[in-house]
């Protein structure tokens, strides 16, 4: 008679949650830092949207608003030896890795920015607006911002292409001797691609220092994870990884046997820095976008040409505006009418 094993994973799946303890015990410095990040990165995604509005933007300009603190708080314990990439969709991420790079010691928001400071954001601005001043001299655009000296490897209009890329620097800092760990950013719509699933394996295979960071924002384009995937599991357990107000962050870690109280990367990342055989990590959060807050922006930038259009009732953002949210509805119709 045949038998039956219950079989577990090999790997743990680790859950961190931060709780009230860990928000009070965090040093007041670091939480106006955080601050000062988000603030800037908000502030300069409303301004790229006011400017596609009025089509001074040439071309794509996809928004990150709403996944601001996932960036910040995965970013603050990296340094500028360390390289990150991430979607089409990487304002947030670059912006919170150039900044981090020119002002270390953190931001205090009470002060005047710094002429460094002043320069990244004009840097990027000019970047996404095709100008000369740019990192790319304009050349990259929203969709390829990249800066080699503070680790920011660049952004990538494929979905999923970004991970191959992150997983061959994490494997040149193995080889180099250093320290340096990667962060490759990608969102629920890449989870199922084949080169994000490749890297993960062969990560695992190699023992490189790296961490793929989920964006779970519920959409890619106009498909669900529901819908997309037999079972849902890129999903965190809270909004954002920097604000208290937005939740608990799940951190799911593969094999992890590092243990730290504190609700950040820096934990994971000790793990890939230290071990002799470096640690992948695996890291989803789970985003949020409110009617209120974007309600005035998407109605201002669907009637841009080219421009995305960040459409937060339904927390979707695609390019393509009205026209592709009556084609989603249609569509949606159809299988519930003929399932």
């Amino acid at each position: 008679m045949s038998t039956h094993t219950d079989l577990k994973p090999a790997a743990p799946w680790v859950q961190i949650a931060a709780t009230a303890e860990d928000w009070d015990a965090a040093a007041a410095e670091l939480l106006t830092n955080m601050l000062s990040h988000l603030t800037l990165i908000r502030a300069f995604e409303e301004y790229v949207l006011e400017l596609a509005s009025k089509g001074l933007i040439h071309g794509p300009a996809h928004s990150s608003i709403g996944q601001e603190a996932g960036a910040v708080g995965s970013v603050l314990p990296l340094t500028s030896a360390d390289s990150v990439n991430g979607s089409h969709r990487g304002h947030h991420q670059f912006l919170a890795k150039a900044l981090n790079h020119v002002a270390p010691e953190g931001i205090d928001p009470r002060d005047d920015l710094p002429d460094d400071i002043r320069s990244v954001l004009l840097r990027t601005l000019a970047e996404i607006c095709g100008l000369s001043r740019g990192f790319c001299r304009g050349r990259g655009g929203s969709m390829h911002l990249q800066w080699h000296e503070a680790g920011a490897i660049g952004t990538n209009a494929i979905v999923g292409g970004g991970v191959p890329l992150a997983a061959g620097y994490a494997w040149a800092h193995r080889h180099s001797g250093s320290d340096a760990v990667a962060v490759t950013y990608f969102g629920d719509g890449a989870v199922n691609i084949g080169s994000t699933l490749e890297t993960v394996n062969l990560a695992s295979a190699w023992k490189l220092p790296i961490c793929f960071f989920i964006e779970n924002n519920h959409y890619a384009v106009s498909t669900t994870v529901q819908e997309a995937t037999g079972r849902p599991g890129c999903r965190g357990a809270g909004r954002d990884s920097a604000s208290p107000a937005g939740g608990s962050t799940a951190w799911m870690c593969f094999p992890c046997t590092w243990r730290w109280p504190k609700p950040c990367t820096t934990c994971e990342l000790a793990v890939a820095r230290r071990s002799s055989r470096p640690t992948p990590i695996a890291t989803s959060i789970r985003t949020a976008r409110s009617q209120a807050a974007h309600s005035a922006t998407a109605a201002r930038t669907r009637s841009a040409p080219g421009v995305t259009a960040t459409r937060s009732a339904s927390c979707r953002a695609t390019s393509c505006g009205v026209a592709s949210s009556a084609r989603t509805r249609s569509k949606r119709q159809r299988r519930e009418q003929n399932p």
